[in-house]
This record gives structure tokens, C-alpha cells and sequence, in this order.
């Protein structure tokens, strides 16, 4: 019975390093952005890809136990698993210790990357994010207790990034409703807008060298096709029908919906007054 017991355990064993050896062969995708910037609509459109896998092909989903219920999607051709792609933390910018924040979730944290202003150029925002980029190698530890990462999680070097962005005018626009402060809208927004803008320069910068694919959210509205083929090819599937990215599209176009608060774009708001979009666009231009 013991040397049952031991077989069955070594098997056991056996096959846990298997599967360790083939995800490790994988390419394994984190999805990124910045909160209110399409995110949830992302993730769904890689769902709905994934499920082109047929012949000789699996796909499957599993979710997370924590709070934000992360995505994890394995695809499988053959006999290993290729892609694995993954929503854990999509809000948060990956490797982010030493004098960076660690969680740059703009709903929660309204102070701006290092010391960066509306007055900060290219060359500013490139310079925070390399020395953000280069505190990355050092991990520090918090808590006397329990030893635990500042920061979130490394992503390991094989790892890739599909990112998405959005116009920060719209991310400001739509992240006041989701904090249900519609009522006072341009306060809302003039409170908001700078930071939120400054975060998604950093992020243009940070995974400039480091993202898989880099999606604007306005194209996907506009000309969804050509932003689906990239994501079906990071996916494995570089020939994919119209026919099929539409069927895709339609499938995914409840994600898109779910937390619109009015028809139309930010600029179609009748709460926000004329004077707040035109500060916005002076700061964007």
C-alpha cells in the first residue's frame, strides 16, 4: 500500500512538471490598460478569438478566486498548450517598485507618475519611465511579518503585453460616472483629467519596447477589422475570415456597452460644459 501510495505521488508529481514544462513553452499575454479605456470590451474580443480554435485545436477559460475575478485562457494546439492570456491586475503597470507608485490605477490614485506636470514633454515622461523601468530590477519587500512585494507580480521576460489606450479626455470623462460624481461633472473632470492623461503617457512610454500589441480603442471602433487580425494573430491564427472577426465583434459588443452611461461620445455629454472640453483640448493638443 505505502509503495502505491508513493507511485501515485510520483505520477502525481510527474504530470504537475509537465504541465509546468508546456505552460512554460507558452506565450503567455497579459492585457493591460488603463481603467475605463476599453479593458473589459479587450478581454471579451479575445474570448470570442480564441474561439476560432478548431481543428486539432482547444480553447478554454477559467477565472480567478479573487476579486476581480482575472481571466485565464489557455489555447492548445496539438499537444502543448501555445498562448495563454491572462487579465490579472490589467489595471497596474507590471515591475513598478522603488520610488514609483505601485498601482497607478488612476480611480484610485490621483497623484501623477514621478514629478511629472501638464507643462511635461516627451522627453519628461521618457525619462520617468526609464528610471521607473530601472527601479523595476530591484524588488523590495514590505511588511515585518510576512515577506510580500511592494509592488505587484514581476511579469517574466518571456512574457508580453497586448495593451490598449483610449483618449484620456473620454477615460477622465467616463471614470467621473463611475465614481458617481456625474452631478458635478467639470469638477469631476478638471480634478481628474491631468493626472489621468499624464498616467497614459507613461503607459505609451512604459510598454512602447514591450507590448505584443499596442490597440487604440478609437480604432477599434472605427475600423475594428484590422485591430481584430492583429489580436487573432498574437492568438495564432494570422488568416481569419470577415465573416468570422464579425461574428467575433457582434458576440463582444455587450462588454462594450455594459457601462455606457449616455448615446454618443464624451464631447455628446449635455452635462459637461463647453469651457471644460475646451480646457481638456488645449492640454491635449
Amino acid at each position: 500500500m505505502r509503495h502505491r501510495k508513493s507511485l501515485g505521488a510520483a505520477l502525481w508529481a510527474a504530470a504537475g512538471l509537465l504541465l509546468r514544462v508546456r505552460l512554460a513553452t507558452a506565450q503567455r499575454i497579459h492585457l493591460k490598460g488603463e481603467p475605463k479605456s476599453g479593458t473589459t470590451w479587450f478581454e471579451a474580443l479575445f474570448v470570442q478569438l480564441g474561439m476560432l480554435c478548431v481543428k486539432d485545436c482547444q480553447m478554454w477559460t477559467t477565472r480567478g478566486t479573487t476579486r476581480d475575478r482575472a481571466l485565464h485562457m489557455h489555447i492548445r494546439q496539438g499537444n502543448r498548450t501555445t498562448v495563454e492570456v491572462t487579465t490579472v491586475k490589467k489595471h497596474t503597470i507590471p515591475d513598478m517598485v522603488g520610488g514609483c507608485v505601485a498601482h497607478p490605477n488612476t480611480l484610485v490614485h490621483v497623484r501623477a507618475p514621478c514629478a511629472l506636470t501638464e507643462a511635461s514633454d516627451e522627453r519628461d515622461v521618457e525619462t520617468c519611465a526609464a528610471r521607473c523601468r530601472g527601479a523595476s530590477s530591484k524588488v523590495k519587500y514590505c511588511g515585518t511579518t510576512r515577506r510580500r512585494p511592494c509592488a505587484n507580480q514581476p511579469v517574466h521576460e518571456t512574457d508580453a503585453a497586448a495593451h490598449i489606450h483610449r483618449d484620456p479626455r473620454a477615460v477622465a470623462v467616463s471614470a467621473c460616472y463611475h465614481l458617481h460624481q456625474e452631478a458635478d461633472l467639470d469638477g469631476c473632470v478638471r480634478e481628474r483629467y491631468v493626472t489621468t492623461a499624464l498616467w497614459m503617457r507613461f503607459r505609451q512610454a512604459w510598454f512602447s519596447d514591450r507590448a505584443l500589441l499596442d490597440v487604440a480603442y478609437e480604432d477599434l471602433v472605427r475600423c475594428p477589422h484590422e485591430s481584430l487580425r492583429r489580436m487573432a494573430a498574437a492568438l495564432g491564427f494570422p488568416a481569419v475570415a470577415d465573416a468570422a472577426l464579425a461574428r467575433a465583434l457582434d458576440a463582444a459588443a455587450g462588454a462594450r456597452t455594459r457601462h455606457r452611461h449616455h448615446v454618443g461620445t464624451y464631447r455628446d455629454d449635455p452635462r459637461l460644459g463647453n469651457a471644460t472640453l475646451a480646457w481638456m483640448d488645449a492640454i491635449h493638443a
